[in-house]
This record gives structure tokens, sequence and C-alpha cells, in this order.
């Protein structure tokens, strides 16, 4: 039975999900954006920003990556969760045809939501100054 109601849309489609559109899913576009793209990074979190010159296409996508080497699969599915609801909530209002690829550097290890978020949202304003420079 769809769900119904404020904030759901009438076909019962889940409203905050990532369209195929919105996500890198192939190799090969991560490789695109790691070798051409310009970096931010802090203590935990890396982005990698690549403009896009594609005929047609507009809009950001995002890709993550955790490596295995910040912790067993249960710690690389929670950070990814929390990465994927931070873009969600926070990547509104940036416009144009990008790549991003937000990188886990290392186990953030007691570190909570809060300070997540803060190193975050301080990397994407550092993103946004780069979006803006379009060198």
């Amino acid at each position: 039975m769809p769900r119904e109601g404020i904030g759901w849309p009438s076909d019962g489609k889940m409203p905050f999900s990532y369209s195929r559109d919105e996500k890198i899913r192939k190799s090969s576009d991560y490789r695109r954006v790691s070798s051409g793209g310009k970096t931010a990074g802090a203590a935990h979190l890396s982005f990698r920003v690549l403009r896009i010159e594609e005929p047609g296409r507009e809009g950001i996508r995002v890709g993550l990556t955790v490596s295995k080497r910040v912790g067993p699969a249960v710690v690389r599915n929670r950070l990814k969760r929390v990465l994927r609801e931070l873009v969600r909530l926070e990547m509104k209002g940036l416009e144009g045809s990008w790549d991003l690829v937000i990188s886990v550097k290392r186990r953030p290890d007691r570190i909570g939501y809060g300070a997540l978020r803060d190193e975050f949202l301080f990397l994407l304003g550092k993103i946004r100054n780069l979006m803006e420079c379009r060198t």
C-alpha cells in the first residue's frame, strides 16, 4: 500500500532518494574526477570536484568512497548513510554541471554527527568557492 500524506508524493515513492542522474556510478567517472578535479580536504573528509561540459547535462552528481582501511562494512556503510543525508540536506543551491566525489580519509573515531557535519560544511564552502571561480 503506497504511503500518502504530508511530504509524500502521490505516487508513494520515497521523496528523499537519489535518482540515477544524481549519482556517479561508473568507475571511469570516478577516475576522471580524481585525475582532473580540484580538491579540498580536512581531517576526515576529502572533496574532489570537476566541472562537466556535456551538452544537455545539468545538475550535480555525487559519488561517495570509503576505503576498507576505514573499518569493517558496518562502519563504512554507516558513514555512507550519514554522508548521503548530509548531501541531501546541505547541498541545496549549487548550480551548474559538476561531479563531486566525497572520500573518507580515515576512520573518524569518536567523532559525532555534529563534528562530521561541521567538517562537511567547511569543505562545502571551499568547494562552492572553487565552483564560482570556474577555472
